[in-house]
């Protein structure tokens, strides 16, 4: 009798625990893309992490096969998926948040604004702001707060945080007007 009230609960288990597993993998996912705003190289840093979390999640479906597909029609392939999914996320928001804590900050003053650029949000669109500043003779295009942007003229000079990462994945913030 026992068995069969174990076979019952481990369904709602497994079930809570996917639903708080997608839940956390996007709100992860969300908080690891909004710290990458910035970066020089995000593409690469986004390739990079994701690249990891799919292999762990391909290998770790492999690996763990077995334990995944006990209940007869288990959909392996969904499953893996999830599961490279969720590692992508995660490795993106810890690698984002390591590269954020590890940086170190310099201050660049002489900064000069190229171009600003501003999109109201409609819809389903969100509202975008940025501003492309030279930073050390390479342009760099900055997302930053619609104060900012509004402040900001063209031609004139900035405050701008570079931060040199140990990582190599270096990234700049807007800070002032000078």
């Amino acid at each position: 009798m026992k068995n069969k009230v174990d076979q019952k609960k481990l369904p709602w288990k497994v079930s809570i625990i996917i639903i708080f597993g997608v839940i956390g993998t996007l709100i992860a996912g969300a908080l690891g893309m909004i710290n990458i705003r910035n970066y020089y190289y995000s593409i690469l840093f986004v390739s990079i992490t994701t690249g990891l979390g799919v292999a762990t999640g391909i290998l770790s479906g492999i690996k763990y096969k077995r334990i995944l597909t006990a209940k007869p029609g288990a959909n392996f392939i969904g499953i893996v998926l999830y599961l490279c999914m969720f590692f992508s996320t995660v490795f993106l928001f810890l690698a984002s948040t390591l590269n954020r804590q590890l940086s170190k900050k310099e201050v660049v003053a002489d900064c000069v604004v190229l171009y600003k650029y501003h999109q109201e949000s409609h819809g389903r669109s969100e509202e975008i702001n940025y501003v492309l500043v030279n930073i050390g003779g390479e342009e760099h295009k900055l997302s930053c707060r619609r104060d900012y942007e509004i402040g900001a003229k063209v031609g004139q000079k900035v405050i701008v945080n570079v931060y040199k990462s140990p990582l190599g994945f270096d990234f700049a913030e807007p800070a002032g007007h000078n």
